[in-house]
């Protein structure tokens, strides 16, 4: 019987090196971060991806920060230019209010992209905005609220209008809580991050017009401040952080967690530039990681196992059959090395029924189609089958060919007898290429 193994469409997402309309990926990894996209949305063109926030104005696209300049991306991959801005290199943090105006701050200057209207504003004085150093934004029911760090203080916009601020509606923290680093809302709460403390504010009951809208809660505390802006990332009933004595900290309706392994802090203590850690949200197949970046390495925590992987290539190596690279996700993975690109296949379970069943693998074929314009020279591809997706075969080779005598398929024989099989392929060149297809032969 001749079965179909489930592929990666390739190991360079280019649509000139491939055959029909494959996928090109679904997520996309921008500058120590990764965030979800639309399949055709070919984001590499833009250099120093900094930010990319999905809006559902107007059927829905993407809002996307370099360092130079803001853009618009639709589903379908076409990129509209909005607007340039200040270079800087601080964490980009974005919001939006009810009334779609999204906010972008990025440590020296704050903007309002008033989607309605195309219009795009930096917030100034005449706004009623004086902060010089906006680290942080986030959106409570209609309030825009932003954090500045070295100002010590943050502010609330109106209603749904976040060109407009009161400055009645400031509050300057406490000296023990130094710079301010972050703000996140949880529960219709919010909380204050500093250097040296985290405040929670729930939102003022006994509010009038000339009322700061929020009371701080006296009975929380936080033993440690945060590290760093770009490590707050808010799931649906947590938020991340990494704090202070570098341990990352897990805050919820119970309080505060540390959730680091042991060890992992005495080693991200001994990174070059902590305060510029990355963290972002991946919710894949209904399970959450969060993913932790700095220049060294990153650090990726899955919620529903409570364990921590240490990746520097590999955004994701837990997930059972895919698996997230510097390119995107694929069905197999694709790891790229100055010697070799990997595909691992999924767990090929060729049973007749629920129970375990054995069987005999018979052959291996794969089909293989390069790209145009290759360097002619020996090309080859190595294949090894594992049974119990732990252990591996030894690789066999099998020689591609020079240009017009390159082989279109390569056949393994074989007679090997398991209840599953998982199938690892290298490929050893330079060339453009899509894995078209993988079949084996069973019995």
């Amino acid at each position: 019987m001749m079965t179909k193994v489930p592929l990666s469409t390739g190991s360079n997402p280019n649509t000139d090196t491939r055959v029909d309309n494959p996928r090109l990926r679904n997520w996309f990894v921008g500058e120590k971060a990764i965030h979800r996209l639309p399949s055709l949305a070919e984001l590499t063109l833009l250099s120093d991806c900094r930010a990319i926030h999905e809006t559902t104005f107007d059927s829905g696209s993407y809002i996307v920060v370099t360092k130079g300049q803001v853009v618009r991306v639709q589903f379908r991959g076409s990129i509209e230019h909005i607007s340039n801005i200040n270079n800087s290199d601080g964490a980009v943090r974005i919001s939006e209010n009810q009334a779609n105006e999204v906010t972008i701050v990025n440590g020296s200057s704050a903007y309002v992209y008033k989607q309605s209207t195309a219009e795009f504003t930096q917030l100034t004085t005449t706004h009623g905005f004086d902060l010089i150093n906006p680290v942080d934004t986030v959106v409570l029911d209609t309030f825009t609220i932003i954090v500045g760090g070295s100002d010590k203080k943050w502010t609330v916009s109106s209603p749904n209008n976040a060109l407009t601020y009161n400055t009645s509606d400031v509050q300057v923290t406490d000296d023990d809580m130094g710079n301010l680093v972050g703000v996140a809302e949880l529960d219709n709460n919010i909380f204050i991050f500093g250097g040296g403390g985290v405040q929670r504010w729930v939102p003022s009951i006994a509010r009038t017009t000339y009322d700061f809208p929020f009371d701080i809660d006296p009975s929380f505390r936080a033993a440690y401040g945060c590290l760093s802006t770009g490590s707050i990332v808010s799931e649906t009933s947590v938020v991340y952080f990494l704090a202070e004595n570098h341990v990352v900290q897990s805050l919820s309706a119970q309080g505060l967690t540390p959730i680091s392994a042991p060890g992992m802090s005495k080693e991200i203590s001994r990174y070059a530039e902590t305060n510029f850690s990355n963290g972002s949200m991946l919710e894949f197949q209904g399970r959450y990681f969060y993913q932790l970046s700095f220049d060294e390495n990153s650090w990726v925590f899955a919620e529903d196992t409570n364990k921590w992987s240490e990746s520097d290539d590999m955004i994701i190596d837990s997930v059972g059959d895919t698996i997230v690279t510097s390119e995107g996700v694929f069905t197999l993975t694709d790891v790229h090395t100055s010697k070799a690109c990997e595909y691992v296949s999924v767990v090929t379970r060729p049973s007749e029924s629920t129970a375990p069943y054995r069987r005999v693998l018979n052959s291996v074929k794969l089909g293989l189609i390069q790209g145009l314009s290759q360097v002619d020279e020996p090309q080859h591809v190595e294949l090894a089958v594992s049974q119990d997706n732990i252990r591996w075969s030894n690789n066999v080779k099998r020689e591609i060919g020079l240009t017009g005598d390159r082989q279109a398929n390569n056949v393994w024989r074989m007679n090997l007898s398991a209840q599953q099989f998982t199938f690892r392929i290298r490929y050893y060149g330079s060339l453009d290429l899509t894995l078209e297809s993988l079949t084996i032969d069973i019995k």
